[in-house]
């Protein structure tokens, strides 16, 4: 009597799997075709082959692409695709609601929030090469202006972009790196007589950072400095309100006694200029009333 021969199928070997995954499966030779995966219980491949859920959605994923049914999911488990994906968890653009994209991989934000968390002339770059990504698709017809009622929900046109950004990442009627450089470009123009193209070389020619500090932007833009008697540009500067270069050093900067000052100080302390019983190299000068033995309450009288 003949026993009657074993269904094949497709070797495991062939599915294009992980190297790793491929390790664990074969490594007792029980499984060694997609026949032997479909007659084991799937509990008894997660519980003795240390099959995840990514290792399952893997294999259907590979079985799939050769017209194969998938392998059942082990118990309580769905598939990866059928499970809600984490919803970013910033604010939306409504008051007291959340933020309805979801998260990106690997973060706790959607990639929009993501963006805003980067330095501005850096999401600039992005917006410009999500426009040129858009004018690069097949069919595109480059417009200006789209009605509000074709906008997909939470969303709207941006004409630079050539597509639809979700409202979180909106400011007037672009989106926000493509409105903040239109209200950059006014400003360098009305208050610097610069253009864009000479900021952006300027920015170029600093390779990016603060040309003091040499610190990369954070949040805001390196700033324009200039001298407030002549206006002449000088340079870009970070910008933070508290300590940025281009606010600490703004008195310092428009007084070249004041620049000679800082220069010495940090050459030699005034401290070790005293130990060492030099002069102090400042003009002469009154010394302070507390030092001349003002006494406003007549106690040394």
């Amino acid at each position: 009597m003949h026993t009657p021969l074993r269904p094949r199928g497709v070797p495991v070997a062939e599915l294009g799997l992980p190297a790793r995954l491929l390790e664990r499966i074969t490594q007792d030779d029980v499984i060694e075709d997609t026949f032997d995966l479909r007659v084991l219980h799937p509990d008894a491949l997660r519980q003795h082959w240390r099959l995840t859920t990514a290792d399952f959605d893997r294999i259907n994923k590979a079985l799939e692409q050769r017209g194969m049914h998938p392998m059942t999911m082990p118990t309580g488990v769905q598939p990866r695709e059928a499970r809600a994906k984490a919803g970013c968890t910033e604010k939306g653009h409504m008051p007291d609601t959340p933020c309805p994209w979801p998260r990106t991989k690997g973060k706790r934000k959607c990639g929009w929030h993501v963006l805003l968390g980067m330095p501005i002339e850096k999401q600039i770059a992005i917006a410009d090469k999500r426009g040129d990504a858009n004018r690069r698709r097949d069919g595109h017809v480059e417009r200006t202006r789209i009605p509000a009622d074709e906008w997909p929900a939470g969303t709207r046109w941006c004409s630079e972009c050539q597509g639809y950004i979700p409202l979180e990442y909106v400011v007037g009627t672009k989106c926000k790196a493509h409105a903040s450089r239109a209200a950059h470009n006014t400003r360098l123009k009305a208050v610097y007589q610069i253009t864009r193209e000479q900021y952006e070389a300027l920015l170029a020619y600093q390779g990016g950072r603060c040309y003091i500090c040499r610190q990369l932007p954070q949040s805001k833009r390196l700033a324009v400095d200039h001298d407030h008697r002549t206006q002449a540009v000088r340079g870009l500067l970070c910008a933070n309100d508290e300590w940025g270069c281009n606010v600490s050093l703004r008195r310092l900067l428009n007084s070249l006694d004041m620049a000679q000052r800082a220069l010495e100080y940090v050459t030699m302390s005034p401290f070790d200029r005293m130990r060492s019983e030099m002069p102090d190299p400042a003009p002469e000068q009154p010394a302070a009333q507390h030092l001349t033995g003002w006494d406003p309450f007549g106690l040394t009288a």
